[in-house]
């Protein structure tokens, strides 16, 4: 509450890139602590909690540990990308004053000096999308490490060499069991079951969905 949930998740971020490969410093500094969001909701605060897991994961010094946090990871991951930033954005675009006499946006310092109950609603509702949006390109950047290791990368480079022209002309749902196949080679069972029972991949997919195309024009004209 302090510091603002921007600052947190800045801080977390940091953290979670240096913890990729200074893990043994961290683990002794962090000491397992976790980031309170008691106070938090909607994408803020899962934001932080998926951020806490990472780090958490990536200082973890058994296989135990790890496959205790992977269920919990995906979780909130799921959790994340179910949110529809496609909806939100809709609905700033809604609440956008459309006339030239509209007050103007108030200046970085004048919406820290304004209480959240003095913010125009469109401002407040820009918060939410981008909160959304930032939380979900963390939880797509946390999963692409997941399943994505250096090793992983080697060995999918050596298939990828050995596979004739034929067998890359698949069609979709081929292709779909070629991947999934590829990756369960590579990881552990419990986390791609997990994975699946969230049905990430459809929801990755319908994140991909671009807002209606009057929407994208009043964004293009509401800087």
């Amino acid at each position: 509450d302090k510091y603002g949930h921007e600052i947190v998740v800045a801080i977390l971020q940091c953290l979670y890139s240096i913890s990729e490969d200074s893990s043994e410093h961290l683990r002794s500094a962090l000491n397992g602590s976790i980031v309170a969001t008691t106070n938090l909701e909607g994408a803020a605060k899962y934001h932080i909690e998926l951020l806490n897991l990472a780090i958490l994961l990536n200082i973890a010094e058994s296989l135990d540990q790890k496959e205790a946090l992977w269920p919990q990871i995906i979780k909130v991951i799921s959790i994340i990308l179910e949110m529809d930033q496609r909806k939100l954005i809709h609905e700033y675009s809604s609440a956008l004053p459309l006339d030239d006499t509209a007050e103007e946006p108030p200046s970085d310092e004048g919406v820290e000096e304004m209480s959240t109950s003095q913010l125009p609603k469109h401002h407040l509702m820009l918060d939410q999308v981008n909160q959304t949006v930032q939380a979900q390109q963390s939880a797509l950047e946390i999963l692409t490490n997941l399943f994505c290791s250096s090793e992983n990368e080697e060995e999918w480079v050596d298939e990828d060499d050995e596979t004739s022209d034929d067998d890359s002309l698949v069609d979709n749902d081929n292709g779909m069991e070629t991947m999934e196949d590829n990756a369960s080679a590579s990881r552990p069972p419990i986390l791609l079951e997990v994975f699946k029972a969230e049905n990430l991949i459809q929801k990755i997919l319908a994140r991909a969905n671009l807002p209606a195309e009057n929407v994208l024009d009043i964004l293009k004209n509401n800087p």
